[in-house]
């Protein structure tokens, strides 16, 4: 239903333009308790559901594990602080270089990785994240919705991405949609945008993050806006700025003296790996990484692991290895190192090695998803299918809503002779998805390759009455469409 550019962009755009006049924001509400008459969780969710199975199909998320788990754990403890659930939010990162981060109705917050390689801080980056999640908390997109209905604004819907995604899409957007409209609507958007101000202000001074980074990150952001005007920062285009703005920010930062932390290891290091991985020349990322200014240990430490990982890029393994083999010296058993050092091994066709070297790190704690990526993907290649299976369900019971844990796991159900699990477990996989048809389609064939097995064929049969009955309550049943 909404497989183009033009078709996503109508969703976003119906998501963040048709504003209301914002609110004082005095009191944080709970998710749902703000303009829940205007729109049901459900339909929330309809949205969410909607954007994000056209997102994954247009946009490149990221895979890397240790990635995706720091900004899981820095978005939960950031909704944590304001009493809020985590697990009502999704939190994940986008392969792309712009400076831009969005929130989806449904809980689904995404940063870009540009966004973490160019922050000074780990308060910086938290800013952005709790920006993203007071539009959800402040029910923004209901308020928009209230709005359109209000003013029978059928052209609404075509603006959205423009102000949430920006870039091309939001771009053609924006020439496409009727100027008067653009006006009015945008200065909707400014008045959620200062809301979704105050009240980040207030999630980051409950989870003892620098306020004062948020406006200060506004400026920056500004000052390179104007010595590269041809350069405009993503999150610019898709968030309005003004003096105002960043004034009225500063005085709410102010509200909070004496709040601050500095920027974590584990954020020093992810900065680092996504500068790294992401670079389009690891070889002259890797001289950055050697020239850069660092202040502290953990920052040089972790200037160092970007220098390895940079050279583990370019296939420049013996740089790598010498690397690495400095730093955990220097550290024994650090994370993250090790970690580098298992793949390593595992590209170098070292598959012995990496496996024990994954196995270490599993055995330290096998709830931690990212070993269990690491060493499922270490027994897979090393053809140690019923090993890699066992450590596969074990780690999606831990980590269920992964969707890469089950198209391993369904390899190795195939690998293992065993058809209509693998077709399963593919199922699984695309209804995290929410390609929902697609995963009934699996499931039909799972169902085809488990006669004779009673317990597998009920199991079968009754996930798909579930994702059926999930069809008709988000009305994305064929007959619906």
């Amino acid at each position: 239903m909404f497989d183009s550019p033009g078709n996503i962009a109508r969703l976003l755009l119906a998501a963040t333009l048709m504003a209301v006049p914002a609110l004082s924001a005095q009191q944080l509400p709970a998710l749902g308790d703000v303009a829940a008459d205007v729109v049901s969780s459900l339909e929330e969710q309809r949205l969410g559901r909607q954007f994000m199975r056209s997102a994954r199909r247009q946009m490149e998320f990221s895979d890397d594990p240790e990635t995706r788990d720091y900004v899981r754990r820095l978005g939960s403890e950031l909704v944590s602080a304001v009493d809020l659930d985590p697990s009502d939010f999704t939190f994940s990162v986008v392969n792309d270089s712009a400076l831009n981060a969005f929130a989806v109705p449904g809980g689904f917050i995404s940063v870009h990785s540009g966004l973490i390689a160019e922050t000074a801080s780990e308060s910086e980056l938290a800013s952005v994240v709790a920006h993203e999640v007071a539009h959800l908390t402040q029910r923004h997109l209901p308020r928009m919705i209230a709005r359109a209905k209000e003013r029978s604004i059928p052209a609404a819907a075509a603006m959205v991405a423009a102000i949430l995604v920006g870039g091309q899409v939001g771009s053609a957007a924006l020439v496409s949609a009727n100027a008067a409209l653009a006006a009015d609507q945008l200065q909707y958007s400014r008045d959620f945008e200062k809301e979704a101000d105050a009240v980040g202000i207030r999630i980051l001074a409950a989870s003892h993050f620098d306020p004062a980074a948020m406006p200060a990150f506004f400026l920056k952001l500004q000052k390179s806006t104007m010595l590269q005007a041809t350069d405009v920062p993503e999150y610019l285009r898709t968030h309005p700025m003004s003096v105002s703005r960043i004034a009225d920010s500063e005085a709410r930062a102010g509200d909070h003296p004496g709040v601050s932390r500095e920027s974590s290891y584990d954020y020093l290091m992810v900065r680092s790996r996504v500068r790294a991985l992401t670079s389009s020349d690891p070889l002259r990322t890797a001289g950055y990484f050697t020239d850069i200014e660092t202040n502290g240990d953990d920052e040089a430490f972790a200037a160092r692991y970007g220098e390895g990982l940079s050279y583990l890029a370019a296939g420049r393994y013996d740089r790598a290895a010498r690397v690495f083999e400095e730093l955990i010296a220097i550290r024994p058993g650090d994370r993250y190192v090790s970690l580098a050092r298992g793949q390593l091994a595992l590209r170098g066709g070292r598959t012995d090695i990496a496996v024990e070297r994954f196995a270490a790190l599993y055995r330290q704690n096998d709830a931690d998803p990212v070993p269990a990526r690491y060493y499922a993907e270490a027994l897979v290649a090393a053809g140690r299918w019923e090993d890699a299976r066992r450590v596969l369900r074990k780690w999606q019971r831990n980590d269920p809503n992964n969707p890469q844990a089950y198209s391993l796991l369904s390899r190795v159900e195939g690998e293992l002779g065993r058809r209509a699990e693998a077709f399963q477990a593919r199922a699984e996989y695309f209804a995290l998805l929410f390609e929902t048809e697609r995963a009934l389609k699996e499931l039909e064939m799972a169902r085809k390759h488990s006669a004779g097995n009673y317990y597998l064929s009920s199991s079968i049969e009754a996930r798909t009455r579930e994702l059926r009955e999930e069809l008709v309550r988000y009305g994305e049943d064929e007959k619906r469409r």
